[in-house]
C-alpha cells in the first residue's frame, strides 16, 4: 500500500471569518475514512485536488528572486584592440566584432575537451572597411591573390573596458587567413558597427591558427 503524506504546513485553507471554516464535512470524512482505508488514495486525491481548483486550499508558490549587480561601464568589457605581427606588429582599433568559431582546450599540449570539431584557435574579425586597415588588406591579399607566397602570422586580441584598461588578451599564433569577404548588411534590426542606420558596408576576416592561449591581467 502506497503512502501519501500531506504536509499542512504547505496548505492554507481560506475562511469566512477568523473562525468559520470553508473546509467541506465530506472532505474531513473523506481524511477519515482514507486512515481506515475505507477509500482508495487515488479517491482522496480526487478531493484534495478539487478543493485546491475551487480554491479552497491554496498552496502557496515560493519565489527565487536573483538578485542582478550592474557592472558599472568602466569594469565591463566594451571594445577589442587587435595586434597583428608578420614582419612587425601592428596595432587596429577599429575591429568591431570578434567570433571564436572553434577551438580545442588543452592541458599540456594534450587535448582533453574539443569543443567542436574545428582546429584550434579558429576566428572571425569583422569591421567596417576603413583607411587605417589599408596594411591589413595588404596582408590579405597575400592569401586571396594567386601566386602569392603568404607567411603565418600571430594576432593578440586585447579586451579593453571602459576605463580603457585590458581586461585579457586572447593569444593566436601560426595563423592564415582562410578566408576574406566584403558585404552590405541591409537588416536594421541588427547592431550598427557604424554610426548610421542605413546599408553598412563591413568585411569579415577568418583566421586559423596552430595555437592559442589566454592572458588574464593580473589584478
Amino acid at each position: 500500500m502506497s503512502v501519501i503524506i500531506i504536509s499542512t504546513s504547505l496548505l492554507i485553507f481560506s475562511t469566512a471569518s477568523g473562525s468559520e471554516s470553508l473546509m467541506p464535512q465530506w472532505i474531513k470524512n473523506n481524511a477519515k475514512w482514507w486512515s481506515q482505508g475505507a477509500i482508495s488514495d487515488s479517491e482522496y486525491i480526487q478531493g484534495i485536488q478539487y478543493l485546491i481548483s475551487q480554491g479552497i486550499i491554496k498552496i502557496p508558490i515560493s519565489q527565487v528572486v536573483a538578485t542582478t549587480t550592474a557592472v558599472a561601464d568602466t569594469d565591463r568589457a566594451q571594445s577589442i584592440v587587435v595586434h597583428i605581427t608578420f614582419d612587425k606588429t601592428y596595432t587596429f582599433n577599429t575591429f568591431s566584432k570578434l567570433t571564436v568559431t572553434g577551438q580545442t582546450v588543452t592541458n599540456q599540449g594534450n587535448p582533453v575537451a574539443p569543443i567542436s570539431s574545428l582546429s584550434a584557435g579558429q576566428f572571425q574579425l569583422e569591421s567596417t572597411p576603413s583607411k587605417d586597415k589599408k596594411i591589413f588588406y595588404d596582408l590579405v591579399s597575400k592569401y586571396i591573390n594567386p601566386n602569392q607566397k603568404p607567411s603565418q602570422v600571430d594576432v593578440n586580441v586585447d579586451v579593453i573596458t571602459g576605463d580603457g584598461k585590458t581586461l585579457e588578451t586572447l593569444q593566436y599564433s601560426r595563423c592564415v587567413i582562410i578566408s576574406y569577404f566584403v558585404y552590405t548588411n541591409t537588416n536594421k534590426e541588427e547592431y550598427r558597427l557604424s554610426n548610421t542606420d542605413g546599408p553598412e558596408l563591413r568585411d569579415v576576416t577568418s583566421f586559423l591558427c596552430d595555437g592559442f592561449r589566454i592572458v588574464a591581467t593580473k589584478s
